[in-house]
């Protein structure tokens, strides 16, 4: 959850991440977000009923591999927000 303003004073979400492959995107409006000055707070009293997805999927989404090129394209996008 997030103040709609928070989500339009980043840009909303990145969507270059899409073409990249799977996760960080989140991250990412965090990252901006707090860049801005928005506070992060966890709400640790919500329950989360969570889905495992990739036990819907035949292939191996995530492996090691994978995830390197995604985060190291998630550090690169930020230091580009970062210096403007």
């Amino acid at each position: 959850m997030a103040p709609r303003q928070m989500l339009y004073d980043v840009g909303g979400m990145d969507e270059t991440y899409d073409m990249v492959g799977h996760a960080f995107d989140n991250c990412s409006v965090a990252f901006r977000a707090y860049a801005l000055g928005y506070k992060p707070y966890l709400d640790q009293s919500n329950e989360s009923f969570s889905v495992n997805n990739d036990s819907f999927s035949k292939e191996k989404l995530k492996t090691q591999e994978d995830f390197l090129r995604i985060a190291t394209f998630h550090q690169q996008r930020n230091e580009r927000h970062h210096r403007g």
